[in-house]
This record gives C-alpha cells, sequence and structure tokens, in this order.
C-alpha cells in the first residue's frame, strides 16, 4: 500500500484490531458510533451489511469534520466491519445486553449449529466494496454452571452470539468450524486484503 495512503479501522475492537495488524503495519483506530440498532423486516444480511456500511460513512463524516485528518495531504482508507451470530431457526443473535440474555443466547447455541456472518465495508474516495463472509460453528453441549462461569468472566457482553471464539472455555467446546475463524473473529482476513487490493485500483 501506498505510504501516503493512512489506513483507518472504523472500530475499536481488540480482535479486529489483532487481526489487521497481521495484513499491514500501521493503521489509525477511528471507533464508529453508528447505531446499530436492528429495524423489523431486515434480512441477517440486509442488517449485517447496512451496519458495516453506516460504520464506515459515520467514520468518514467524522473524519471531514475534524482537522487532524487531512484527506489532502492524506487521503485514507476505512475498514468497517459488523459480525452477526444467525441461529439454525434464522434467529439474529447480536451482542447481549445483560447476563440473562447472555445465557440465553448460550444456551441456543449449545450442542447445535450456527452461522457466523461478518460484512466489511471498505472505502476509500468515491469507491466503496461491500461484502459479506459466513462460517458455521457447532458447538458441543454447555453445563449451565459454566455458561454462569463464563459469563461472570465478562467476555460474552462485547461480542454477537455472546461468545468469542478465541476464548479458551469456547475452544474447549467447539466441535466443528466450517469457514475461516478470522471471520468468525470479526474480520475475514483474506476476504479484507482482497478488498483493500482492489479499492486501490
Amino acid at each position: 500500500m501506498d505510504k501516503d495512503v493512512k489506513l483507518i479501522l472504523a472500530s475499536n475492537s481488540p480482535r479486529r484490531k489483532e487481526l489487521l495488524k497481521q495484513i499491514t503495519l500501521e493503521f489509525l483506530v477511528v471507533p464508529s458510533n453508528y447505531d446499530e440498532e436492528f429495524k423489523r423486516g431486515m434480512t441477517p444480511y440486509g442488517y449485517v451489511l447496512s451496519c458495516a456500511k453506516g460504520k464506515a460513512l459515520d467514520v468518514l463524516n467524522y473524519l471531514n469534520y475534524h482537522s487532524e485528518y487531512n484527506k489532502e495531504s492524506h487521503p485514507f482508507i476505512i475498514i468497517a466491519a459488523d459480525t452477526i451470530v444467525v441461529t439454525k431457526d434464522s434467529k439474529i443473535l447480536l451482542k447481549p445486553q445483560n447476563e440473562k440474555e447472555a445465557f440465553n443466547m448460550l444456551k441456543e447455541l449449545s450442542n447445535n449449529w450456527h452461522r457466523v456472518s461478518t460484512a466489511v465495508c471498505v472505502k476509500f474516495n468515491e469507491k466503496t466494496l461491500l461484502k459479506y463472509k459466513s462460517s458455521y460453528v457447532r458447538f458441543n453441549e454447555f453445563e449451565e454452571c459454566d455458561i454462569m462461569n463464563y459469563i461472570k468472566s465478562g467476555s460474552p457482553f462485547d461480542k454477537a452470539g455472546g461468545y468469542g471464539v478465541q476464548d479458551e472455555w469456547i475452544k474447549a467446546r467447539v466441535a466443528r468450524i466450517d469457514g475461516s475463524i478470522d471471520n468468525i473473529m470479526g474480520l475475514p482476513l483474506k476476504q479484507t486484503k482482497k478488498m483493500l487490493k482492489e479499492v486501490l485500483e
């Protein structure tokens, strides 16, 4: 990538930051304040795509109104992403807001397959690329007492579906994964790298 082009990650997610470091040496973090409210009638894919695009546009608007980000001297590429978990019954699981929601989500995922979809939006000048990728996960059965201990760790509350696939408790209970684990963590690296290359062409 041209050294004069600044890369902006529109997320404060520790997982996305660690993943992005695997494909680039340097980037700035400007978290999005986009409202991720789910609107009735939206499909899972429609929702996750609209959130990724909304985050990118929100950060673009922020950058345009703050002088320290001078687009004329340093053009920037914005990467935004959003992840959802969809149960086998097509129910969307977002980030749990309390312990009860986290418990119910994990109980629903216990001993079942589910789909994890991450949408990525890459924006550079007038170009906007928007794509999503899905992976599939099956968990073994969770014991209720173990679920409560995991919830007490605080890990479920900033993650779609109430879990992080990189967490030791979760890793020990994964029966099978079909697809890329980085997509489940929140940023499909192969797809993101391809999008970055494409947006600069």
